[in-house]
């Protein structure tokens, strides 16, 4: 006797859910560290003021492009509702702007009033400033590729999910024309064999 046939575990799609559902809390928490965040912690400065004007406003409709995308694919939980590289790509922004938020060097009125949260638990000092400048930099550059990168998954997922549509319209269509045909075939009586002999 033959075993019976075992069927392949299938897999969990629990990380891209997740991340599916944490879009919008981590992109508004994300939006509020990178403006206000580290004025909470002691580390505000006038650049508050400057990216009020500035970041948030790029950062805010950045962010709200890639949600609107990937909230309109309507992929069922059962697949992921966003794919793989769609989900490391939205980590790997939100890791981006939280370290950026947690290093970047504000300016206040008064002399050496130039903190990040970085040298606020470090310790003040010039050569922890720079440092914390240059992570603050690295994170702003690996956030705009990050998005980027994003964005070009969210747009290449939506291409493909649409000729698939197109294909199973396509052969719906098909399979539809068929069964017209063969309801019209059983319509019509069957054609004489060539043998039979002509009828008068």
């Amino acid at each position: 006797m033959h075993p019976p046939p075992t069927t392949a575990p299938q897999r969990s799609f629990a990380f891209e859910n997740t991340v599916y559902a944490v879009i919008v809390p981590a992109g508004l928490f994300l939006l509020g560290w990178v403006w206000i965040g580290r004025a909470f912690l002691g580390a505000g400065g006038w650049l508050i003021l400057l990216f009020a004007m500035t970041v948030v406003p790029v950062l805010f409709g950045a962010l709200a492009l890639t949600t609107a995308i990937a909230f309109s694919q309507r992929r069922p939980p059962s697949v992921g509702r966003i794919t793989p590289r769609q989900a490391w790509a939205h980590v790997v922004l939100w890791v981006a702007l939280f370290v950026f938020g947690f290093c970047v060097v504000d300016v206040g009125d008064a002399e050496d009033s130039s903190h990040s949260v970085l040298t606020l638990l470090v310790g003040p000092s010039d050569s922890v400033q720079d440092v914390s400048t240059v992570i603050a930099l690295v994170a702003a550059v690996v956030a705009g590729a990050a998005w980027v990168w994003l964005l070009v998954e969210l747009l290449v997922s939506g291409r493909d999910a649409r000729r698939r549509r197109a294909a199973e319209v396509e052969q719906q269509q098909r399979q539809w024309q068929w069964q017209q045909w063969q309801w019209q075939q059983s319509q019509q009586p069957p054609p004489p064999a060539p043998w039979d002999p002509p009828r008068h």
